[in-house]
């Protein structure tokens, strides 16, 4: 089956909301028929729920960019509002939790408790620094049953973190900025220790 994509992108362009790149494809999952979509209807949802952050990452993009936390009111709106489509149009989301550092955020307890309660929330990705102590790690137990995988910042996680992280059986996924190749002695520590 040929993907009709053309409207959209025509319409996009037209409207100069997108630019394309030679070899990027685009296309609405509403300008078919749901039995010719080869996606789910799944829709990722991300979070950018803090700034704040311990680490002084050279690499992370949030520095200095703001200094408040996103309001909670505001994502009690926002879920509202996704209720709405997930009765209509039968839409289940994914949420992806970033910052800062997320166990900063000043109702964290309360909104993985809302995301784990939300029918429509089918899933929650989890981008961490590391587990710190063992109130992130309890913290954490709240969301587990949803959370699909974690990915944690290469640069400051100790071994105590990927153990940890081995025993929850979820996938980890390590960030590691590449412009640092003078570090090939970490990433094989963390390769010896993720297999072994």
């Amino acid at each position: 089956m040929e993907l009709k994509y053309e409207s959209s992108i025509e319409k996009l362009s037209r409207e100069k909301k997108v630019i394309f790149e030679p070899g990027v494809k685009f296309f609405y999952k509403f300008d078919y028929a749901p039995e010719e979509i080869w996606i789910n209807k799944e829709i990722l949802v991300q979070l950018n729920i803090t700034p704040k952050c311990p680490l002084n990452c050279s690499f992370c993009y949030i520095k200095n960019r703001y200094n408040y936390d996103l309001d909670f009111n505001k994502i009690l709106k926002l879920f509202n509002n996704l209720e709405k489509y997930y009765k209509e149009l039968d839409i289940v989301y994914r949420i992806n939790l970033t910052g800062g550092d997320i166990f900063y955020y000043y109702k964290i307890e309360e909104l993985l408790i809302l995301l784990r309660d939300l029918e429509y929330v089918i899933a929650v990705d989890l981008l961490i620094n590391r587990f710190w102590n063992n109130k992130t790690k309890k913290i954490l137990e709240i969301i587990m049953d949803k959370v699909t995988y974690i990915q944690m910042n290469v640069s400051v996680i100790k071994e105590e973190d990927l153990e940890y992280a081995k025993n929850m059986k979820k996938l980890v996924l390590l960030k590691y900025p590449i412009y640092k190749l003078s570090e090939k002695k970490l990433v094989n520590k963390i390769v010896d220790i993720s297999i072994g």
